[in-house]
């Protein structure tokens, strides 16, 4: 015969154990799409910067808003040449700042979900995202190789933490938070 003596307070130290585990693994998800949207940042193909900073992060749901002229300033004139300030390209800082700014992180529980989105417009009129994605629109030089950055984001990210060791798991966890 087994008598098991304080099965309640067993009981309530594998729930604390359980609770923490589910606290770390949430917040190394949202470190993981933080290490995605930061890899998304650095190899989208700029001109007006517009395209980079309007990457979003959200919870849930998409946001399709577009904030056209983000980083003000950029008028290209009639002629093609821009009048106000450079032309940016791949990895220029000022539009990546914006959009890091503007990411809203969420805590997450485990099974919600996090979007890393973007609705910009090429031109303010079609779907600039879906193109770049998927390789159907010409890149300056300086933008060589700046297709498909969700699908290389996302290899990316999971070739470094197919498998999460302690020292990942603090890093992540620290991003996530």
């Amino acid at each position: 015969m087994i008598k098991v003596l304080n099965l309640d307070s067993f009981d309530e130290t594998v729930q604390r154990w359980f609770s923490k585990v589910e606290t770390a693994a949430a917040e190394a998800a949202v470190g993981i799409a933080r290490e995605a949207f930061e890899q998304i940042l650095e190899t989208s193909p700029q001109y007006s910067g517009d395209f980079v900073a309007n990457w979003k992060v959200s919870k849930s749901a998409t946001d399709s808003s577009f904030t056209p002229d983000a980083l003000g300033g950029y008028k290209p004139n009639l002629l093609g040449r821009n009048t106000m300030s450079p032309l940016f390209q791949m990895g220029s800082t000022p539009a990546m700042s914006y959009a890091r700014a503007n990411a809203k992180w969420p805590k997450l529980v485990l099974g919600e979900s996090i979007y890393l989105h973007n609705s910009a417009k090429h031109d303010h009129s079609d779907s600039y995202a879906y193109r770049v994605e998927n390789g159907s629109i010409q890149l300056r030089p300086v933008n060589a190789g700046a297709d498909h950055v969700v699908a290389r984001a996302v290899g990316i990210v999971g070739f470094t933490y197919h498998n999460i060791s302690a020292a990942n798991l603090t890093h992540l966890r620290g991003f996530g938070k």
